[in-house]
């Protein structure tokens, strides 16, 4: 049985999330999952994270659009859950340069 899912820099995006949650929960040998620089956010996660099986020990969000908030949902459904989401991109404006 597959026990790893690596996934990283394939620009799944959060439909490509939503597609892989759609059968996560079938994987229940799977340990560890790797989705790093894929462009998922928030909604990404939050699919992923309702579905996790019981089984994964290791998940890898580095370098997405992840909030801080959606990390800390996640660990706190999921405290044994080893969570790495470092490094994430933010979308927002840069600020205006100041005039003098």
């Amino acid at each position: 049985a597959m026990d790893t899912l690596s996934l990283d820099n394939n620009a799944v995006g959060n439909q490509g999330a939503l597609e892989i949650a759609q059968v996560l929960f079938l994987c229940q040998h799977l340990q560890s999952v790797s989705l790093s620089e894929n462009g998922i956010d928030d909604f990404g996660l939050d699919s992923i994270a309702d579905v996790i099986p019981p089984t994964l020990r290791t998940l890898r969000v580095n370098m997405n659009y992840i909030s801080t908030k959606a990390v800390e949902r996640l660990n706190q459904a999921r405290p044994a859950l080893q969570l790495f989401a470092l490094g994430q991109f933010t979308c927002t404006e840069p600020a205006e340069p100041e005039l003098t």
